[in-house]
């Protein structure tokens, strides 16, 4: 088998290194074991903590939504309110002009009543007349135009010019008289 020691010698080295490497090859399986046991645990940690991050990003996503249901929500309650009161607004605005315009016409009727001496053809003035101050401006011209004529005719200031006879307040035998008498 073995001729020399040498070879003897060589064997055995190769025997002891062979021990030797077989040594460090089963701690190296147990190294890598245990690194690869370690990997794993740390690899389900991360996983847990990649599910746990998933479910709060969910949960977040979820929160930004209600609350933007929320705000959009209260939003529109907001601009209906707003519609509402602008609906009220220009209601309120409306009965004003309404009754702005309402007065103007009885306060028209009342100057005219008051005014007998203007004539009709003059009326016309008054009648377009949609303000106090327009009203106003018409009747100081008519009155001032009527005052005129009076002048030039002869006839005494104060005098009425034309009569307002109530003939509903007349009996017929009253208005009979008065159909004859003009």
């Amino acid at each position: 088998m073995f001729t020399t020691m040498h070879e003897i010698v060589a064997k055995l080295m190769s025997d002891e290194r062979l021990a030797d490497a077989l040594a460090d090859l089963a701690i190296l399986r147990d190294e890598t074991a245990s690194v690869e046991s370690q990997y794993t645990a740390l690899q389900g940690n991360h996983d847990a903590a990649m599910e746990q991050m998933k479910a709060e990003v969910a949960a977040m996503q979820q929160q930004m939504e209600a609350m933007t249901s929320e705000q959009v929500a209260k939003e529109q309650a907001m601009q209906t309110k707003v519609d509402e009161m602008t609906s009220a607004h220009v209601a309120k605005e409306q009965a004003m002009q309404a009754g702005i315009e309402g007065a103007t016409q009885a306060y028209k009727k009342a100057v005219l009543a008051a005014n007998p001496e203007i004539p009709a053809e003059m009326m016309n003035e008054l009648d377009s007349a949609d303000s106090v101050e327009a009203i106003d401006a018409a009747l100081g011209k008519a009155k001032s135009l009527v005052e005129k004529i009076k002048a030039n005719l002869g006839v005494p200031g104060g005098a009425p010019t034309r009569n307002r006879i109530d003939l509903a307040s007349m009996s017929s035998f009253e208005k009979i008289r008065h159909a004859i008498s003009q």
